[in-house]
């Protein structure tokens, strides 16, 4: 991998990817037409990065995009967006593996051996003690290495402990890594030499664009353990930053997209920010209150469908009866397994009534409409939505009688 090929981060080269994944078919200008050189190089970086994937641009300029079959691949190429990442000098990569070197015997060492030791092998401005202790405080945040305090003055630092048998957990990291969130890991993970690509599967939907997306879910996951605040910077530059205390990730089966529900300390209230739309987090202190949130989200829990609601708090009441023959009892199950709140009761022997009470009626509509055909009655407490959805089932029925 050549140098230039290498980014520092991965903010845009993020907005890139998902620009020609998404869109694709645009020339350099119009995909950023006051930034083009710049655009140029990176579409470069592309063609490196996702090879037989990405078709560079053809003779008109209007071919630039990555066409990814999700059914056909084990493994999601996206991620190969956070292995690009380049060192800040050309030295540093160099310091990288002769402090791990150093370090590599398993025994505790002082900070004076280990600059010892890489001063003996690479003679260079940029390897000063400054650099030294800020590499190893921050391989000592992500838990490369251990730092332990031998005195007040001295602390030993120690390569961290790696005994787990990644084989054993192939099919585990080979599955999880496709599915779960940040399976970027996992795609670390499988590059190690000890683990073969061997994966038997394959994804009729998968969503491949949650791969761009992985730093910022991995920030959010992390502060929702520790109760801890965070400072919300979007790819908009035109939004302000937002500080709100973490609640839930939610994460759409349907249409792939990740919602990030936090309370939003400023308008004191509730908030879901689609992940796309963040930059990069930056995690705060612990918040002292975050059980009384915590308490107010497991109230508002029970009355979500989707991803909206209403700032007041204030539910519709829903109650759709449906008709089940005898030899049906499938559509049964699939009301009781779909239902993602209230109550499903068996009113006689063919007919069946659901309930709720929910912050977004609205958005049980598409779900709803899927038993046209049964639905005996449907009725809400507001009124307007009520009309809305009868009328159009009448909308609908009008456009299937004409010409009848």
């Amino acid at each position: 991998m050549k140098s230039k090929d290498l980014v520092k981060t991965i903010d845009d080269m993020r907005e890139l990817i998902r620009h020609v994944y998404v869109n694709g078919f645009e020339s350099k200008t119009e995909i950023s037409p006051k930034k083009s050189d710049m655009t140029s190089k990176n579409l470069n970086r592309l063609k490196t990065w996702f090879g037989d994937y990405y078709e560079a641009a053809s003779k008109s300029g209007k071919s630039n995009h990555i066409i990814i079959d999700g059914r056909n691949i084990s493994h999601n190429p996206l991620y190969n967006a956070y292995k690009m990442k380049s060192f800040n000098t050309a030295n540093r990569i160099e310091i990288h593996f002769q402090l791990i070197d150093c370090l590599s015997d398993g025994k505790e060492h002082v900070f004076q051996e280990i600059e010892e030791y890489i001063a003996n092998r690479i003679k260079s401005e940029d390897c000063s003690a400054s650099v030294i202790r800020s590499l190893l405080s921050h391989y000592s945040k992500i838990g490369l290495i251990n730092i332990t305090k031998k005195d007040n003055k001295t602390f030993l630092y120690q390569l961290s402990n790696d005994d787990v048998n990644l084989s054993a957990w192939e099919d585990a990291i080979n599955f999880f890594s496709e599915v779960a969130p940040v399976g970027l890991i996992g795609s670390f993970l499988l590059d190690k030499e000890t683990i073969e690509d061997t994966s038997v599967f394959r994804y009729k939907h998968n969503y491949l664009l949650h791969a761009l997306e992985s730093h910022v879910v991995y920030s959010a996951l992390d502060a929702i353990h520790y109760h801890q605040k965070i400072t919300i910077h979007f790819t908009n530059k035109d939004s302000s930053d937002l500080i709100a205390l973490p609640i839930r990730l939610y994460i759409s089966a349907q249409r792939g997209y990740m919602h990030l529900l936090v309370h939003n300390y400023k308008n004191n209230c509730f908030d879901f920010i689609r992940v796309s739309s963040i930059s990069y987090i930056d995690i705060n202190d612990i918040d002292p209150d975050w059980q009384e949130y915590e308490s107010s989200y497991q109230t508002y829990a029970p009355h979500m469908w989707g991803v909206h609601y209403r700032k007041d708090y204030t539910y519709d009441h829903i109650e759709l009866v449906i008709h089940v023959a005898k030899d049906e009892q499938h559509i049964v199950k699939r009301l009781q397994r779909e239902k993602r709140n209230g109550l499903v009761e068996q009113i006689d022997e063919n007919t069946y009534k659901y309930s709720t009470d929910t912050y977004d009626s609205h958005e049980l509509f598409p779900w709803l409409r899927t038993f046209i055909g049964r639905i005996e009655s449907f009725t809400c407490s507001n009124k307007k939505l009520e009309k809305k959805f009868w009328d159009e089932l009448d909308e609908l029925k009008r456009m299937y009688s004409d010409g009848e």
